[in-house]
């Protein structure tokens, strides 16, 4: 075999002629070593021509010298290497005896140990290397390649052709020392150490690295993964029953000791022990604390339920007209500042965006025509106080509709019914499909599907049915009930059957509630006002009457006025100056209310940041770098794989996080694990995954606190998945 095949990958100056010693007459150490790699017949063929013929042994070289000029000769050692081919014996000759053998090879061991000690011992570890392969498929009932090989040789018909000295295998384990002796040498002159890693990469058979290294360990069992034996997985809500998630079963994580699992190539970090968080259950305000509460409710009397709304839909499905008309006619904006808004919409071209900008409020939004930011507004119903959250429909903006979403109780979904416009939002590449499920898994159990525009089709029932037909079916199909459910035809343009009906053709088949009325039947969600306070920060400014303040909506537990509350990640302790609602003063604030909160006793107001959480001091929430969960993954485009870089969304927390490792695959309907430690994960299906995040977040585990365990996962400009928290860790990878 011609070693110039392996191309560049090794030094010239390794394999000159000059590197051994070589007595005339003499075999060298290295063809005795190569001669003990050789089947029993070449093995003799090689004895009996050393001793019978000492002037005719063959001189072992790794490569043939170079070229000095035209005509110089290729090597010098090919007089002794004909010699050598020309007086080799045939395969019959007569064996050599084994105490000569014995002590020809001390012999050559002794002078290779002289020439060279670093050869001598890496030809010595891949020789430990061979025979601990050459065990291990022994004991796995397999014939290892030099079995096989002897096999074959043995069973073939003797050759005329000479019978090489070495044979593949020894040839590739000659290289592989050689390679691992280049590695050493080169770590002595850098100085630069060489990981243990890589020296068993160098020292496998070049043929084998491309198989073997691209698969999993198999020398650890998947039974030993502790996932739960049977996980709630319908599309409808993504949540763990009790019996699944208690502290006497909760998962641990694979790269503790205690199950020792082994990761793929892209996930090999480890770490040595890993504490889990959040298996306590959730710590409970004191009861000095809840009689202060307690006195502080009773004493404003009783108050309207509180409801959080977001509008969805697509984007100029006519969300913002819809609700700037609702507002109007609620009384929320004059007509003296309405008339002015259609006034300046007509200098834009936009004439009929007028009862939009009563939300659309900055100079980007109503220039471009499309809702940016969440506008917040507040009204009232009879028996309602409704704080109004109009989310952006354009696809570029889905981060800032899953803020909104996030803070809300229920949603009017509008559609548009203008020929083509339902059509397209309700497409693949649409909004409707994917804003309804994005409000579903954050947490949003009620909605109104409101069928706008349906004046510019006269008011046709038939197109009505049609839209229903088609939407109904997919609300059903990701989890929301009939009784959860209303529908309902408007025109936000007109403002018909948004407080009043005098349209005819409406009047003919339509004798349902008007629009405020359905929202004034939304049922509030319970109220975690026992669990630890927990805000997340939706906006900074500064206010006239509160100085430096943030907004948010109280998710558990209460505030009260000079409250001392932590900001974290940060770990800064503030104060509570005062709070505002809807421009009045608060004398406390539970769970549900969106606030605007002053804040005093800070370092500086560069530390308020959108997407930070104030929390109670006494029981801060976990930051976490690394935690496991279960999502539901939606129709994407590129294949979900351990190693994924994605974005993470939780409230207003945005943070790039990467799929660590693939747990399992779990059936929708049973809950079972059908499949573990998976290489991808499906679209529309629903898995357990481990993930990284690149800084620390603040989280909660699902069953401990619903609003803060939620999240989802984009890339690029798609939703990949949603998903719930069902473990923390504290260690970071």
């Amino acid at each position: 075999m011609d070693y110039d095949d392996y191309g560049d990958d090794y030094d010239d100056d390794y394999y000159e002629e000059d590197d051994y010693d070589y007595d005339d007459g003499t075999v060298d150490a290295a063809a005795y070593y190569n001669r003990n790699n050789q089947t029993p017949a070449a093995r003799r063929a090689a004895s009996a021509a050393s001793s019978s013929s000492p002037s005719a042994a063959v001189v072992f070289k790794t490569k043939p010298a170079k070229k000095k000029g035209k005509g110089a000769s290729t090597s010098s050692a090919a007089p002794s290497t004909a010699a050598a081919a020309s007086s080799r014996p045939s395969p019959g000759f007569a064996p050599v005896p084994a105490a000569v053998a014995a002590r020809t090879d001390a012999a050559a061991s002794q002078q290779l140990e002289d020439a060279d000690p670093d050869m001598a011992a890496a030809i010595a570890a891949s020789l430990a290397d061979e025979r601990s392969r050459a065990a291990f498929m022994a004991e796995a009932g397999l014939s290892s390649p030099a079995q096989s090989s002897a096999s074959s040789t043995a069973a073939k018909a003797p050759s005329p052709t000479p019978t090489p000295l070495r044979s593949a295998d020894a040839q590739q384990a000659t290289m592989a020392a050689l390679e691992q002796l280049k590695l050493e040498k080169q770590r002595q002159r850098s100085g630069a150490s060489v990981s243990s890693a890589s020296i068993s990469a160098a020292s496998t058979p070049k043929r084998q690295i491309s198989t073997e290294s691209s698969n999993l360990p198999h020398s650890v069992s998947l039974n030993e993964v502790a996932l739960p034996s049977r996980i709630n997985t319908s599309a409808s809500s993504l949540t763990v029953p009790d019996a699944a998630v208690s502290s006497s079963s909760m998962p641990v994580s694979p790269r503790s000791p205690s199950t020792a699992i082994a990761s793929s190539s892209s996930s090999s970090s480890s770490c040595a022990a890993v504490q889990t968080t959040g298996e306590e259950p959730p710590p409970q305000t004191s009861a000095k604390r809840q009689r202060e509460v307690d006195s502080v409710l009773a004493a404003e009397g009783d108050q309207k339920d509180r409801i959080n709304m977001v509008v969805i839909g697509h984007v100029d499905a006519g969300k913002s007209t819809l609700m700037g008309h609702l507002l109007f006619l609620q009384g929320r904006v004059s007509k003296k500042l309405l008339h002015r808004y259609e006034k300046e919409s007509k200098q834009l071209g936009k004439s009929s965006f007028h009862y939009a900008w009563v939300l659309d409020e900055t100079e980007e939004e109503r220039t471009r025509g499309v809702t940016v930011d969440v506008a917040t507004n507040y009204f009232e119903t009879q028996t309602k106080k409704i704080t109004l959250l109009d989310a952006p429909g354009h696809r570029d903006f889905i981060p800032n509709m899953i803020t909104g979403a996030a803070q809300a109780d229920a949603a009017i979904l509008v559609v548009p019914a203008t020929t083509g416009e339902f059509e397209g939002g309700f497409s693949e590449d649409g909004q409707i499909r994917e804003h309804c499920l994005l409000s579903r898994s954050l947490g949003v159990g009620q909605m109104i599907v409101a069928v706008n525009k349906l004046d510019t089709v006269n008011w046709s029932r038939e197109r009505y049915d049609f839209i229903l037909a088609q939407l109904l079916p997919f609300l059903h199909g990701i989890g929301y009930k009939d009784k959860e459910v209303w529908t309902i035809p408007v025109s936000g343009l007109t403002g018909e059957n948004i407080m009043d009906r005098k349209s005819e053709e409406l009047k003919s088949w339509y004798d349902g509630p008007v629009l405020l009325d359905l929202i004034d039947q939304f049922q509030p969600p319970p109220r975690e006002t026992s669990k630890p306070m927990r805000l997340c920060i939706q906006d900074v400014f500064k206010s006239l009457t509160l100085g430096q303040a943030v907004a948010g909506k109280v998710e558990t537990g209460s505030i009260l006025p000079k409250d001392r509350l932590l900001l974290l990640p940060l770990g800064e302790t503030v104060s509570v100056k005062a709070m505002e609602s809807r421009g009045e003063n608060l004398a406390i604030a539970t769970a549900g209310d969106n606030i605007e909160i002053g804040i005093k006793d800070f370092s500086d107001p560069a530390v308020l940041q959108v997407g930070q959480w104030l929390c109670d001091p006494q029981h801060p929430i976990p930051q976490v770098h690394h935690f496991r969960a279960q999502i539901l993954t939606m129709n994407y485009k590129i294949p979900l794989i351990a190693g994924s870089q994605l974005v993470f969304f939780t409230h207003a927390t945005t943070e790039a996080v990467s799929i660590h490792s693939l747990i399992g695959i779990v059936d929708k309907v049973s809950g079972a694990v059908t499949k573990r430690r998976p290489r991808v994960i499906p679209r529309s299906s629903t898995a357990i995954v481990e993930i990284v995040c690149k800084n620390r977040i603040c989280l909660e585990l699902f069953r401990n606190y619903k609003s803060m365990g939620r999240f989802s996962l984009r890339r690029g400009q798609e939703t990949v998945a949603v998903g719930i928290v069902t473990q923390l860790y504290r260690t970071k990878l």
